[in-house]
């Protein structure tokens, strides 16, 4: 059509076409003048027609570009130079006439003249601005995608629908340990390096494993069947840097559709350290678990209402109970009652506050007794740092508690005491001390602060060593201390180790002894004047008795002899009225001797078996004729089931009847005197006896019997004038009922009468014939014996002499001991009776010279010496018998027949070589004849005295004093039946302590029971 047109036509027909498009068009000669301007051109430039004459075309259109704001070079001096077409730079501008940035496209070509010639420029933009900026937006989402994608925390991977990887994010390969470039186009497991893909050949998704790999199994749902698959937790182990790696993961697969393509995104978290911590917490709850189960205290958790989740084995070992009796608020039913509610509003408190606290209360120990618990508690937070209880710990406190109520003590006594109280480290130096300590030594509390103790010491030296002693075992002592002004003065010291504050301490209990001291002297003065007058009352007493009875025996002995004379019957009462007075006056000092004895302790008891209705007899027999001569009857009544035999003392016996029958009738004018025996009880082989005597005589006061059995004590001075009496007998009779185990008492009414009631044991005795005592006594010896009598008294010699040989003895007379030894060593005797208190040598010093020749003749002690100790002193010295004067024709002849027998007794055994002393096993001693004809029978054994006594050290670890008394009394029997008078007096002893209930004294006299014993038993082995 244009080839129908004239040159203009053609011009403007493109003028109106190009005017009409809507891109801009600008055309330009050569020199880059304008030449053409469309209406697109203008609206893009902001510039008109009419104002762009005249005008080059990188005045109308400027470039920047539009990141650096750097003034682009026109293009179309470029497309002149080339003469080719170009485009512009990215991020090219416009800048219009208006100053604003618009995006442009334009291609800027040059116009040649008949396709050779250039001839100028045209240029064809537009305006790009709205979708350069829905690019650049386009382009913004993606880059912040891509941030937010390689920047999650969380690896991210993108596989198609043969798990084939086509994205995958920077968490994704920092976790599993790879690359971008060697991740994308690969499976899974192979881009990974999993392990099991690792060892399949095939590689991923072949081994047997990848059949129950959970990522595999949520890809395929995935795939196959759209669903989703979330929160998956499982391990792999990848080798990362040719080393195995375990990684726990957190995975979510999600299907994602990608236009007619199917995708899965794979969302990985890493939680290898949040499970690694989880193992490694749950390894460190083992561990501290099983620290918890060995802790020595007891430890607990407790939830955030104060229940008990869990306890340690310390607990059930110390309450013996199950763990699960603890849980919840099973704690709360051991405590103590009293602290319950405290402890539990306590821990409620706590609770609610989150505090740490501690507590000490009282809990039942297994042992059934309540003991002190410090509970420590502290809040328990768990691994994500929430609030879940307390944990604490339980440890015994009880010996604290006492230690600290000891520590209580000390400070009360610290200041209410008079004695001084201080306390010292284990150096010495003094930490502390109490008023009483500062008013006594004179300093203040800061400068008694600064001492040592070695400063207070006056003497003896203080190591260490001493001071560590003393903490650790303490001691008690007495010493010297000085004051701050260098006075001294005596104190007792008591001292012992104790922990207070956590600090080692002596604490010392001192007291000023200064007036004790003082008293002591004295006490120890007056001791030593004690004993001078004791000693001075001995000797008095024994020499009373010696010039007392030495005149008596001569009164007696020849009132005897004359009473075997022909006589009448005037010259007979004469004579036994003088012997009647001689016995009197006989009775006062053997009483005044007897108190003497028990006022030491030392009067002996016999056990021996005798007729004890023939004795009562004799006795009543005894009174007879004073009861007659005062008018008053005289009756017995004794109990048919009495046995007729015990074994017990029947002259002590005899002298409590005699004192309590001779009173009766002393203070009886009218009526009469009744004497009862009764038995109480049979038991162990013993049977107790009742004796009442009775009287209607003068009757005593009730405010009187307390004085009655006083020693020289009578109701008062009146009776004393009237009756007579040195008021020693019935306190006597009292003592000697106490040391024979029994009682003594009295009943009785003024002017009415009395009642004295004694009881007493006795051991149920063997029956015997007995003989008349008097036809023993002047029946003539079978064999003529030749006897020593040593006598310096002439009177005494003489009847001992004429007694002696009446009975058909030979007797030999020595004046003194030193006649006495010339004789023995040139005659022979079958016994010697040796005076003691005798001129140029005594008794005892003649006894010791002949012993030293002459062992076996037996020696016996006629002697005025009558006090306690006297026989054991004489037979010590080598005598084998005692006899007291004044002499009883009887006890004589008894004593040398029996002495006699025993020495020809023993001369048999001496000269027999089969005579067998044996120590058992046990400890037994026996003595006897070995079976070579011989026969034991009737010889001392001595295995029931070993057995009493190791029965005797039971009871005394046992503290059984009733058992003590009973096995010492069988002890001295069986003493006393062995003649071991030692041994004899020891137990007896032992027995009397028992009865008085001195556990003490009893301990201390049985050692010497012990020793005795030993003794013998080493002497016989």
């Amino acid at each position: 059509m244009l080839g129908n047109m004239d040159f203009d036509s053609k011009n403007s027909f493109l003028a109106t076409t190009l005017a009409s498009i809507g891109d801009g068009v600008i055309a330009t000669d050569i020199s880059g003048n304008i030449i053409f301007f469309n209406a697109a051109a203008e609206q893009i430039t902001g510039w008109s027609k009419n104002e762009i004459d005249h005008k080059k075309f990188h005045e109308i259109f400027e470039l920047v570009n539009i990141v650096t704001k750097e003034i682009l070079e026109s293009p179309i001096d470029t497309v002149l130079k080339q003469e080719s077409a170009i485009g512009l730079r990215e991020n090219s501008a416009l800048v219009t006439k208006q100053g604003e940035y618009k995006y442009i496209s334009a291609n800027v070509s040059p116009i040649k003249k008949n396709g050779e010639t250039v001839s100028g420029t045209v240029t064809v933009f537009r305006d790009i601005t709205r979708i350069r900026s829905i690019e650049l937006e386009l382009k913004e989402e993606q880059s912040n995608y891509m941030r937010v994608f390689n920047s999650a925390p969380v690896g991210v991977i993108v596989v198609d629908e043969k798990v084939i990887i086509k994205t995958v994010n920077k968490a994704a390969i920092d976790f599993l340990g790879s690359s971008e470039e060697l991740s994308i186009g690969k499976k899974f497991g192979n881009a990974f390096l999993c392990e099991q893909s690792f060892k399949s050949k095939k590689g991923c998704g072949y081994s047997p494993q990848c059949a129950t790999c959970s990522i595999n199994i949520a890809i395929e749902l995935a795939l196959k069947f759209d669903l989703s698959t979330t929160n998956i937790e499982c391990s792999n182990t990848f080798i990362l840097n040719n080393q195995k790696n375990k990684l726990w993961f957190k995975a979510s697969i999600t299907p994602m559709s990608d236009g007619s393509r199917k995708n899965v995104v794979i969302v990985l978290m890493d939680i290898t350290d949040r499970m690694n911590k989880e193992l490694e917490v749950a390894k460190s709850r083992d561990f501290y678990l099983k620290i918890f189960e060995n802790f020595p205290s007891i430890v607990w958790k407790n939830d955030t209402h104060g229940n008990t989740t869990y306890i340690n084995r310390n607990w059930s070992e110390f309450t013996g109970e199950f763990q699960e009796a603890s849980l919840d608020l099973g704690w709360l039913n051991f405590l103590h009652p009293e602290d319950r509610e405290k402890c539990y509003e306590r821990h409620k408190k706590s609770i609610n506050k989150r505090q740490p606290y501690d507590i000490e209360y009282r809990m039942m120990h297994k042992s059934g007794e309540y003991k002190w618990i410090q509970s420590i508690n502290r809040p328990f937070y768990d691994i994500d740092g929430k609030f879940d209880g307390y944990i604490g710990m339980g440890v015994d406190i009880t010996d604290r508690k006492i230690a600290e109520e000891g520590l209580k003590r000390y400070e009360i006594l610290s200041e209410s005491v008079t004695d001084i109280i201080h306390f010292i480290d284990i150096k010495g130096n003094v930490i502390g001390a109490n008023e009483a300590a500062l008013r006594s030594y004179g300093y203040t509390h800061e400068e008694f602060l600064k001492l040592n103790i070695r400063n207070l010491r006056a003497e003896g030296h203080i190591t260490d060593e001493l001071l560590k002693k003393c903490y650790k075992e303490g001691m008690f002592y007495e010493t010297i201390h000085y004051r701050k002004d260098n006075s001294t003065f005596p104190v007792e010291i008591s001292s012992k180790g104790a922990v207070i504050g956590g600090q080692e301490v002596i604490v010392s209990i001192i007291r000023d002894i200064t007036e004790r001291k003082a008293t002591e002297n004295s006490l120890k003065a007056a001791k030593e004047d004690a004993e001078v007058a004791n000693k001075t009352k001995s000797e008095f007493l024994a020499n009373m008795s010696h010039e007392i009875r030495t005149p008596i025996n001569g009164i007696v002995g020849m009132v005897d002899l004359t009473l075997l004379t022909q006589l009448n019957s005037e010259q007979k009462e004469n004579l036994t009225v003088i012997k009647s007075c001689a016995k009197s006056l006989l009775k006062v000092i053997n009483d005044i001797l007897d108190f003497s004895k028990m006022e030491a302790g030392k009067l002996v008891i016999e056990n021996i078996n005798f007729d004890i209705k023939s004795l009562i007899e004799e006795t009543i027999k005894f009174h007879l004729a004073r009861a007659s001569e005062k008018g008053i009857e005289l009756n017995y009544i004794f109990s048919k089931d009495i046995p007729k035999f015990v074994f017990g003392d029947p002259g002590r016996l005899q002298q409590i009847l005699n004192n309590l029958i001779s009173n009766a009738i002393k203070f009886t004018e009218v009526g009469e005197v009744l004497i009862k025996i009764d038995k109480v009880k049979i038991e162990n082989n013993e049977v107790e006896l009742q004796f009442v005597v009775e009287d209607s005589g003068i009757g005593i006061a009730e405010e009187n019997i307390e004085r009655l059995f006083k020693s020289f004590s009578q109701i008062d001075s009146s009776i004393t004038r009237e009756f007579g009496g040195t008021g020693l007998g019935l306190a006597i009779s009292k003592q000697l009922s106490e040391i024979m185990g029994g009682r003594l008492w009295v009943e009785s009414k003024k002017e009415i009468g009395s009642k004295f009631y004694l009881t007493l044991k006795f051991g149920i005795g063997n029956t015997v014939e007995t003989q008349s005592v008097d036809k023993i006594q002047l029946k003539k010896v079978d064999k003529t014996y030749k006897l020593l009598l040593a006598e310096d008294d002439k009177i005494n010699q003489i009847v001992i002499t004429r007694i002696l040989k009446e009975l058909g003895y030979f007797v030999d007379a020595a004046n003194n001991g030193l006649e006495a030894v010339e004789m023995c060593e040139k005659n022979s005797y079958d016994a010697i009776l040796m005076d003691i208190q005798m001129p140029l040598m005594d008794g005892i010093e003649a006894s010791r010279k002949i012993r030293e020749k002459n062992k076996i003749t037996p020696i016996i002690a006629i002697t005025a010496y009558a006090l306690k100790g006297d026989r054991e002193r004489f037979l010590a010295q080598g005598m084998n018998e005692y006899v007291s004067k004044p002499i009883e024709t009887k006890q004589l002849v008894n004593t040398v027949e029996k002495a006699i027998h025993t020495s020809r007794n023993f001369s048999f055994m001496s000269n027999i070589s089969d005579v067998s002393i044996c120590i058992g096993e046990n400890g037994e001693v026996s003595i006897g004849l070995r079976k070579n004809g011989y026969d034991d029978e009737g010889m001392p054994n001595l295995n029931e005295l070993s057995k009493a006594i190791d029965s005797l050290d039971n009871a005394i670890y046992k503290r059984e004093i009733n058992m003590i008394e009973i096995l010492a009394h069988r002890i001295k029997n069986l003493a006393n039946e062995l003649g071991i008078e030692e041994l004899k007096t020891s137990a007896f002893k032992v027995e009397l302590s028992a009865r008085r209930g001195n556990y003490d004294d009893a301990i201390n006299k049985v050692q010497n029971v012990r020793r005795i014993f030993n003794v013998l038993k080493n002497q016989l082995s």
